[in-house]
């Protein structure tokens, strides 16, 4: 086998162990289940025809990015919480709210 195989087979793990990770649901409880180390974060939202990408970051603290920027946080601070009102799939930051909750991280 040569270098590049071996690499080619130790990120395929890598991803296989990525994908394995129950997603949370983007709710309160995330602010005690998330680490308060750094990381790359990636938001869904579960459709008909599986799940889609909302958004995809990452910080040096997780469990404050996703609270504060997302979860409490306001569309001026957050990219999240922007696009669905740009997008009219919500009228207001109350409703991006309850959409963000039918999503997971």
């Amino acid at each position: 086998m040569s270098d590049l195989d071996a690499r080619a087979a130790e990120y395929l793990e890598t991803l296989r162990e990525l994908l394995a990770v129950p997603l949370l649901p983007f709710s309160a409880q995330l602010r005690v289940l998330l680490p308060m180390a750094g990381g790359v974060y990636h938001i869904t939202q579960e459709r008909p025809n599986g799940p889609v990408s909302l958004y995809v970051g990452k910080t040096s603290n997780l469990r404050q990015r996703i609270n504060d920027n997302h979860y409490k946080g306001n569309r001026g601070g957050s990219g999240l919480r922007k696009n669905p009102l740009t997008d009219g799939l919500c009228p207001d930051e109350a409703a991006v709210t309850a959409y963000l909750r039918g999503c997971h991280v």
